[in-house]
């Protein structure tokens, strides 16, 4: 059997240089293969506090999340991957237990054979993700998987066959959700992707740093209107006013991505 290529672990940070959430949730097995992607800023405290771990300095012209992606793209780009937003609560898998499903903390072996199945994925499928856990179904559970669905704060590819013109910063009105973008675009033009739901992941919203250091209502509005302009045949938007948190009292769009429905009207699938 042709051996496989390594998959690289990729953990993009920015502010949380003492509260590295990822990569504690992984066994330290893999906590020495991650490659963080800094800012210039933190590069030393990365090459200092992790001597063991490959440290990627980001260009300066690098100012948010949707540069920084297409930077990974382009940097390992020929290279499978599975790429973690930093703020991670936990990686664990989904297992059931006197009728009742639990999330348990995955061991050194369980993460194998995660690395495992993301491998046999790739062998079909261009891009994927874990699913995240607030997102599974009650017809989920069960399962190991399920083709054309959502990807938050993680996903895995291979690199070496993503189409070139599919770029995370085509359009600066993504600085914020390219993650959805990069899903709608890529699933509506015939690459499918996998979604696993016995492995899972969580995490908390607008902690301090990454994507909140420059993230407003405006700008996720406005992320949310341009998927709407760019794919109106499947995403659908809703409002409604938000009733906690920073934005409290403010009206924040949300969109409904219909990822089945774009993946059969396209005509070429790959």
């Amino acid at each position: 059997m042709e051996r496989r290529p390594d998959l690289k672990i990729i953990i993009p940070t920015y502010g949380r240089q003492g509260n590295q959430k990822t990569y504690a949730c992984l066994p330290p097995k893999y906590q020495n293969l991650v490659h963080f992607i800094v800012r210039d800023e933190e590069y030393g405290f990365f090459s200092k506090s992790y001597p063991q771990n490959k440290i990627h300095r980001l260009p300066k012209a690098v100012e948010n999340i949707a540069n920084t992606r297409q930077w990974i793209r382009d940097k390992f780009t020929n290279d499978r991957v599975i790429v973690f937003d930093d703020n991670l609560k936990y990686i664990r898998k989904v297992v059931e237990q006197d009728g009742k499903w639990l999330r348990i903390d995955l061991t050194e072996v369980d993460f194998d054979n995660l690395v495992t199945r993301i491998h046999d994925h790739l062998d079909t499928y261009v891009h994927g993700a874990l699913v995240f856990d607030k997102s599974i179904g009650p017809n989920q559970y069960g399962t190991t998987h399920y083709i054309n669905g959502r990807v938050i704060t993680n996903i895995f590819a291979d690199f070496s066959r993503w189409p070139k013109d599919v770029k995370y910063d085509d359009d600066p009105r993504f600085c914020c959700g390219s993650d959805t973008y990069i899903t709608l675009a890529l699933i509506s033009r015939g690459f499918a992707n996998v979604i696993i739901t016995n492995y899972c992941v969580s995490k908390t919203y607008r902690e301090q740093g990454g994507c909140n250091t420059y993230r407003t209502i405006e700008k996720h509005n406005t992320s949310c209107e341009a998927l709407k302009e760019l794919f109106p045949q499947f995403v659908t938007l809703k409002s409604g006013v938000i009733k906690q948190g920073i934005w409290k009292g403010q009206v924040m769009l949300t969109t409904i991505c219909h990822w089945k429905k774009a993946y059969k009207a396209c005509t070429l699938k790959v």
